[in-house]
C-alpha cells in the first residue's frame, strides 16, 4: 500500500472514480468535510461529490447553495438513499434522482431539490421529514 501525504494525492491516485462521499457530522467537523469536497471535486472534476450525515442533513440546501463543488446531500439515514444514487451516478442503467429518498441535488434552475424524506432505516422513528421543500 502506497504511502500518500496529502489526501488530494491519495485521490490522483485512484482510477475511474465517479462519486466522491464525504460525511459531515458537527460544527467543528464542518471546513474539514468541505475541504475534503472541494478537494475532491478539483482532483477529480468528473466525479460527483456527496455529503452526508446529520449537518449535512439539517444545512443540506444551504450548502448547496454555498458550495458548488458538492453535487449531493443525502439527509437522514443514508443506507438505501445511498445504495440508489450509487447505482444513479455509476450504472448505466441510471435510476432517476427524482426517485431517491432522502436527496437534496440541484435541479436545472441551479436551485436546490429535496425528494420525498421516505427512508428511515431500520430504527427510524421520525415522525416529520428533516427537511422539506
Amino acid at each position: 500500500m502506497p504511502a500518500f501525504k496529502t489526501w488530494a494525492s491519495m485521490l490522483a491516485a485512484q482510477k475511474d472514480v465517479k462519486l466522491v462521499l464525504v460525511d459531515l457530522h458537527g460544527y467543528r467537523h464542518s471546513y474539514g468535510a468541505i475541504s475534503a469536497a472541494l478537494a475532491g471535486k478539483q482532483v477529480l472534476p468528473r466525479a460527483r461529490v456527496a455529503l452526508g450525515g446529520i449537518s449535512a442533513s439539517l444545512f443540506a440546501a444551504e450548502t448547496l447553495r454555498s458550495f458548488p463543488e458538492v453535487d449531493f446531500v443525502i439527509r437522514g439515514d443514508a443506507e438505501e438513499p445511498l445504495l440508489s444514487l450509487t447505482r444513479h451516478v455509476c450504472s448505466s442503467a441510471s435510476v432517476p434522482l427524482s426517485s431517491n429518498p432522502n436527496l437534496t441535488y440541484r435541479v436545472q434552475t441551479r436551485r436546490p431539490f429535496a425528494t420525498h424524506c421516505a427512508w428511515q432505516g431500520a430504527f427510524g422513528t421520525a415522525t416529520r421529514p428533516i427537511y422539506s421543500r
